[in-house]
């Protein structure tokens, strides 16, 4: 009987340590510190955070809010490294979510402190001030610990955007610990698709590579904030966009910005011809008429 008791308590205190372990289950992107790509500064990270409340200052300002209450609780131990992609496109924003894709699918099978790729680069999304209307937050780009670019700006206040997971550390561990899914919480890497103002947490869980998408513009993008897809299922959607993106582009719009027909407007890069055909001419037979003129004189010199 006391054996029975005895094992009985043993898996009660079993089951409470699973519980407890997996209710402090968070993404492990949020672990990661600023010192860490800074290692020659000692933890001085003191002109940083200067410059991001000299900025935030401005930019509260501009929204008539108390920047000094707003910045009370700003903190660079909430700073969230993430991917960036490149180009300026939907194909390349497709190529971007691919890449993240492969580099969360090999570090399954190769763990590394880090996530290398030739066609990423990482930046720091920094969350400073959460006002009744607005989200102000900061973009670190670290060239080298001498060489920093800041900027800071501010979002709406949407019920979920491509920030509100910055603000609310709980909202990703909630949908992950709610899906069902075995997640590996060692694995996840929040991808930013700046052209597309969308951020996508890529993350493995059961086998399956999958995406958590959080977008300015999800109605554009035909999503839903929040939700897990298979992440296949982005890239289809990324891939019918950058088809259409083809297919357009002469007259097309693009994401988030007004685009401009071939035969409205000259690209800086393609110079107007017909700039140059007059003084050309011009020169050309400036040049006839003074040689014409050289030449009748030295003709009639030798008669």
């Amino acid at each position: 009987m006391k054996l029975l008791r005895s094992i009985t308590v043993l898996l009660l205190a079993f089951c409470l340590a699973v519980t407890v372990y997996a209710a402090d289950e968070v993404p492990e992107f949020y672990s990661k510190s600023l010192n860490d790509d800074l290692p020659g500064r000692n933890g001085d990270l003191s002109d940083i955070e200067k410059e991001i409340k000299d900025q935030a200052q401005a930019v509260l300002t501009s929204l008539n809010v108390d920047a000094e209450k707003a910045l009370a609780d700003f903190s660079l131990d909430n700073a969230v490294k993430m991917a960036i992609g490149r180009g300026a496109s939907a194909h390349d924003a497709y190529d971007n979510l691919a890449s993240a894709k492969a580099i969360v699918g090999d570090a399954v099978y190769t763990p590394r402190n880090e996530y290398d790729s030739d066609f990423l680069q990482y930046v720091w999304k920094i969350p400073v001030a959460e006002t009744e209307n607005h989200y102000v937050f900061s973009t670190l780009l670290i060239y080298s610990p001498k060489d920093i670019s800041i900027s800071t700006v501010f979002a709406p206040k949407d019920e979920l955007s491509d920030v509100t997971y910055l603000f609310d550390r709980e909202l990703v561990s909630n949908i992950l610990k709610e899906s069902g899914l075995n997640v590996n919480y060692e694995v996840i890497l929040p991808m930013n698709l700046s052209t597309l103002h969308t951020d996508v947490v890529v993350f493995y869980a059961d086998k399956v590579i999958y995406g958590i998408p959080f977008s300015a513009r999800a109605d554009l993008l035909g999503i839903e904030n929040g939700k897990i897809y298979n992440i296949d299922e982005l890239l289809s959607i990324l891939e019918k966009m950058a088809q259409e993106e083809a297919t357009n582009t002469d007259d097309s719009t693009q994401f988030g910005g007004s685009g401009v027909s071939a035969d409205t407007e000259q690209s800086s890069d393609s110079p107007d011809w017909s700039a140059f055909i007059l003084p050309t001419v011009v020169t050309v037979a400036v040049a006839c008429l003074v040689y014409w003129g050289i030449d009748r004189k030295t003709q009639n010199k030798r008669r």
